[in-house]
C-alpha cells in the first residue's frame, strides 16, 4: 500500500518460495516486480505460473497478465462473486499497467465498492485510487 515496491518483492518472493502453488503471492510479486521497473518480472510470473493449477481461481489473472487472456474473459472466468470483485481489482492492475487510468479508475472503482472489505483487493483498490486522485 506504501508503494515500495523494491522492497515489496523481497518478501513476496519468500512468499512465493513458501506457498509456489499458490497463485496470489505469485501475482501481487508479478505487480510489485513491475512497478519497480523490473524487466524480468512476466518472465518471472510465467515461470511461477507452471507451478499453478490453471483450473483454479485466479490462474485466469496470470494468463491476462502473461498477454494469454482478455479482460472481458478474464472477468467471464470467476465462479463466485467474490472472486469477479477480484477479477475486476486485477483487471485495474493490468489496465494501470498499460497506461489507460480511465478505464483503470472504473474497474477499481468497482473492485473498491464489490469486494469485502477484508479483502487485500478492497484495501488495494482503495489505495490505487487515493494515489490516484480519485
Amino acid at each position: 500500500y506504501a508503494a515500495n515496491y523494491g522492497a515489496a518483492a523481497a518478501d513476496l518472493a519468500h512468499a512465493v518460495a513458501d506457498k509456489p502453488a499458490d497463485a496470489y503471492p505469485a501475482l501481487w510479486l508479478y505487480l510489485a516486480r513491475t512497478r519497480s521497473g523490473d524487466q524480468g518480472a512476466a518472465a518471472e510470473l510465467a515461470a511461477n505460473a507452471r507451478q499453478l493449477k490453471a483450473s483454479d481461481w485466479p490462474y485466469a489473472v496470470v494468463e491476462l497478465f502473461l498477454g494469454q487472456r482478455t479482460p472481458e474473459a478474464t472477468l467471464a472466468a470467476p465462479a463466485k462473486p467474490d472472486e469477479r470483485c477480484e477479477a475486476q481489482f486485477y483487471i485495474g492492475e493490468w489496465q494501470l499497467l498499460r497506461a489507460d487510468r480511465p478505464a483503470a479508475v472504473e474497474s477499481l472503482r468497482t473492485a473498491a465498492s464489490t469486494c469485502p472489505k477484508d479483502f487485500v483487493e478492497a484495501t488495494d483498490a482503495q489505495a490505487e485510487l487515493k494515489r490516484l486522485a480519485q
